[in-house]
């Protein structure tokens, strides 16, 4: 009888430890969700485009990718004027394209909802040597003395981060009624050719542009970084 009787005592209070743990579960799931409702996002897009521009006596010609890719002349004006002088317009032909010291590259921006972005830049430099003497030239991808981010000059607002290897634009950006215009790189450093009797060199700029935007609570989440470089929050 004794055993029956704390058989039923044991099942009673398993089923009371049930019935506490499911209440208790119940009750965070609750508090969960209605605690998140203040939080939850609202839908909203972000449209993006870019715009690479020459600067030409004060004036912004625009200029046209090539399957995504910005392709620009690396010489300085003086070092491409020689180059010009020596290898004749014919051979330069590939060269006529904006120097990387007269370009500007802005991205514009439609924002339904707050929100941060941040962009990654990949550039390739490429340096042909033409030997003057005989027909013979080489090619070469090369990497500057300086990072990616040193070769440029930023607009006001953008920051480059190590870590991560982006430019954040550290400002919020606020809902928008339309398109916004946000000034990216104002200029760049362009390449130095070595100086020889025997070859000139020229070179080609390749640069591709991936711009990234997130609402504004959510960076953390989906860019895994607690702050938002150069921001004072």
């Amino acid at each position: 009888m004794k055993m029956i009787k704390s058989n039923y005592f044991l099942f009673f209070l398993l089923f009371l430890i049930f019935v506490i743990i499911s209440t208790i579960t119940t009750s965070l799931a609750w508090l969960s969700i209605e605690g998140s409702k203040d939080v939850t996002a609202k839908p909203g897009t972000f449209i993006v485009s870019t715009t690479l521009s020459k600067n030409v006596n004060d004036t912004k010609e625009e200029i046209e990718p090539i399957n995504g890719v910005y392709k620009l002349n690396g010489l300085s004006s003086e070092n491409n004027e020689n180059a010009k002088t020596i290898l004749g317009n014919e051979y330069l032909t590939q060269y006529q394209r904006p120097l990387i010291d007269s370009i500007s590259l802005n991205i514009s921006l439609d924002a339904e909802i707050p929100g941060y972005m941040r962009v990654k830049l990949q550039d390739e430099w490429i340096v042909t040597r033409k030997y003057i003497n005989f027909d013979r030239e080489s090619t070469e991808i090369i990497f500057k003395d300086q990072s990616t981010h040193q070769l440029y000059k930023l607009a006001p607002g953008w920051v480059y981060d190590n870590d991560t290897n982006f430019f954040y634009y550290y400002n919020l950006i606020e809902k928008s009624d339309g398109p916004i215009d946000i000034p990216f790189i104002v200029s760049g450093d362009p390449y130095a050719p070595k100086t020889s009797s025997y070859y000139v060199e020229t070179c080609e700029v390749n640069i591709s542009v991936s711009v990234q935007v997130v609402q504004a609570n959510r960076f953390e989440a989906l860019w895994g970084i607690a702050s938002i470089p150069g921001a004072t929050m």
